[in-house]
């Protein structure tokens, strides 16, 4: 039924302990679909968060906030699984890992939790660290997607710590659906996108809150 609707696959009634680090490798020579410059053209969304995290951060709050993003700690598991090469290897990310997303859609949408921890349903994406910064006051990443997925463009975070101690995680986006999703879909992912962001930000100041009180 939903191959009447998009070309995308769905997988049906995931359980929470599927593991995904296969797909790492299976879809390792798998190309990026965005470069810098594509959004010259049309469609393309354009997303910036500057979120105050605290307003006289020290160095422990910074080392704890560049720890949890560096790890890419930021999503709420609920609605999206993970896992990339820097997971496998017990590191931080490089540039040229590869990450894996598996979304809750029902999660996502509803806020719905998996009915006796089964997704009902679920999207996997793939996607690519392309830009790193780890300095004594700003540490972040961007990620490209690949085409194992249904947006094209790049995503990244970063925490920053100013000259006074304020520190400020900034996240920003720029993307389109893929150019075979037909258009009637566009909005709801733009909703689902948006709403993703919100559920990031806020999980992200949750695990901060958590590990630097």
């Amino acid at each position: 039924m939903l191959r009447l609707l998009t070309p995308t696959r769905f997988d049906w009634f995931v359980g929470t302990s599927r593991d995904d680090r296969a797909l790492l490798d299976a879809w390792r020579r798998t190309p990026l679909s965005y470069a810098p410059g594509d959004e010259q053209s049309g469609g393309w969304h354009q997303d910036s968060h500057a979120v105050p995290l605290a307003p006289h951060a020290g160095a422990a709050a910074f080392a704890a906030a560049r720890g949890l993003l560096l790890r890419y700690r930021f999503y709420p598991p609920r609605i999206m699984r993970t896992v990339g090469d820097w997971d496998v290897a017990q590191r931080t990310l490089r540039v040229g890992d590869r990450l894996i997303q598996r979304f809750d859609l029902a999660a996502l949408a509803f806020n719905l939790p998996p009915p006796a921890g089964r997704s009902p349903l679920t999207l996997t994406t793939m996607n690519v660290i392309t830009a790193v910064v780890d300095t004594p006051n700003r540490a972040g990443f961007s990620y490209t997607t690949t085409r194992q997925h249904r947006e094209q463009g790049v995503w990244s975070a970063a925490v920053a710590r100013d000259d006074d101690g304020a520190l400020t995680l900034h996240v920003n986006a720029t993307s389109r659906p893929v150019p075979d999703e037909p258009r009637r879909n566009h909005r709801l992912m733009r909703t689902l996108q948006q709403r993703g962001h919100r559920l990031g930000i806020a999980h992200f100041r949750q695990l901060l809150a958590e590990a630097a009180p």
